[in-house]
């Protein structure tokens, strides 16, 4: 771990993409920050978002993360071609059996200066290269606007709830790729082939 994604520089030239290891914690723990002040300034209170607390307790979520991560666990880190971390992408196997998935993509984030480059589209496609065809789901914020990112990746809407931090409840949509159950090539991988969003 830690080193470039396997045939990630054949794909795009700049190699930005690396499978993050341990010693990326403290890296991903200030990504996780900012990434989350920028995408939910607005949708959740500010008290969570700028708490003094907040880098510690993703410190420590991610040291665990890759700590115990397993064979189907993988976290990639985004660089631009200077070599600074501006976003990140999680994965595993998925944490809800009832969703019929097997697999499940945690998170993924970009820095806003890093949005609108075609970048949020080499995280996806590192995901759907790890993945090698198996369905998965993921969760995101309903009134988060890079929601609708998903729909164009050939997404489904499959299921709603009431997501939880603290005491702070919020709407989450789940999407679909691929269908559940099925192994081998799924409907999101021919789905990257079309159009989709500029993240």
């Amino acid at each position: 771990m830690g080193g470039m994604v396997q045939g990630m520089n054949a794909r795009f030239p700049s190699g930005r993409i690396r499978r993050a290891s341990l010693a990326h914690v403290p890296v991903l723990a200030a990504l996780n920050v900012r990434t989350w002040r920028e995408t939910y300034r607005g949708l959740l209170p500010e008290a969570l978002l700028d708490g003094d607390e907040a880098l510690v307790e993703w410190q420590q979520t991610w040291q665990t993360v890759l700590q115990y991560a397993g064979p189907l666990d993988v976290v990639f880190l985004l660089e631009d071609p200077a070599g600074q971390a501006v976003g990140y992408a999680s994965a595993g196997p998925a944490r809800e059996s009832a969703m019929g998935y097997g697999a499940e993509v945690y998170t993924l984030y970009l820095l806003k200066e890093a949005q609108g480059r075609g970048w949020g589209r080499e995280l996806w496609q590192a995901l759907l290269d790890h993945w090698e065809g198996r369905p998965f789901y993921l969760w995101s914020h309903a009134a988060n606007p890079v929601s609708g990112f998903y729909g164009h990746l050939g997404g489904r809407k499959i299921a709603t709830r009431q997501g939880r931090w603290g005491e702070v409840t919020y709407p989450e949509w789940a999407w679909g790729f691929g269908r559940p159950g099925v192994q081998g090539r799924s409907e999101a991988v021919e789905a990257d082939r079309g159009e989709t969003a500029d993240l």
